[in-house]
Parts: C-alpha cells; structure tokens; sequence
C-alpha cells in the first residue's frame, strides 16, 4: 500500500493553518490585554493580564506541538515514501535478475541443444565414412591385380585418408 504524500502534505498544511489561525487568536488576545493595560489601572487588570499570559503561553505551546506535528507527518510521509521507491527498485531489480538468470539458462539450454546436434550429427557422419571406408576395403579385397592391391592398401593405410579421396584413387587405379 502506497503512502499518498499529498494528502500527508495536505493534512500537515492543516495542521499549520490551525496553528496560524490560534497565532491571530493570541494576536487579538495580547493586544486586548495591551488595550486594557492603557485603558484600565487596576488589581484585577493584572489577574486578567496573568490570566491572558497562560492562555497565550497554552496557545503558543499548542501552534508549537501543531507544527511540529505537521513537520513529523511531512517527513514521515516522505520517509514512507522513499523506502517504497527503494523497495520497488529492489523488487524491480530482482526480477530483473530472475529475468537475467531465465534467459541465461535458457541460453545454455539452446547451446546444450545444438552442441548435441552437433555430436549427433558428427557421429552419424563417423559411421557413414566407416561405412563407406568398409565398402571400400571390400572392394580393395575383391581386386584381382596384385600391384593394383598393394597399392589400393598403402593408399588405404595412409593417416587420415578419407573414404572420398580412397574413391577417388581408387577410381584412377582401376580406371
């Protein structure tokens, strides 16, 4: 639940022209007690004057503690505020890095796939150059010629020879 700041900041401005409103009460209050002070000489004037001195302290003490209210409800509805911002910006973050984390599995997941493929498909090429290698040496053996064989052989044992080129000389041989 979000803190509305600007009903805080309202409510606090009310409380200020509360303490303002009291502030032209204590005004209007002294200066009745001045205009009676100039106006009237007597022993009741002072328990009158003593008697507005405690109202107007009262009112003072009260625009201080409204004020001061007010400033508390400002900053606290700021405070608020701030750790909700902060508290989004982290739940955003984390959600962020959830985000992050999905993709980079999802990532190493794809590239798991295609080295498989890869596996897959180096293997089945493996087995159709053994395969074509066996037709081959079948073929090799079937050769009546002794010097076509042995040479078809030596050929066939040269390291890394592959099915195609065997073919090939294979086909110029016997051609």
């Amino acid at each position: 639940m979000s803190v509305d700041v600007n009903m805080a900041n309202y409510q606090a401005l009310q409380l200020k022209n509360y303490a303002a409103q009291l502030n032209d009460v204590k005004i209007n209050l002294i200066a009745y007690r001045n205009e009676l002070d100039a106006n009237w000489s007597s022993d009741e004037i002072k328990s009158v004057d003593n008697a507005i001195n405690k109202i107007t302290n009262r009112i003072q003490n009260i625009q201080n503690r409204l004020n001061a209210t007010a400033d508390s409800v400002i900053n606290s509805a700021n405070q608020i505020r701030q750790e909700e911002i902060a508290a989004e910006r982290r739940r955003q973050q984390e959600i962020a890095r959830k985000r992050a984390q999905r993709e980079a599995q999802q990532r190493a997941a794809e590239q798991r796939a295609a080295q498989e493929r890869a596996a897959a498909e180096q293997a089945r090429k493996a087995e159709e150059e053994r395969k074509a290698m066996d037709e081959l040496k079948d073929k090799i053996n079937k050769v009546k010629s002794k010097s076509k064989k042995n040479k078809l052989v030596k050929k066939l044992n040269e390291p890394g020879i592959t099915s195609q080129e065997l073919q090939e000389y294979f086909d110029k041989i016997m051609g």
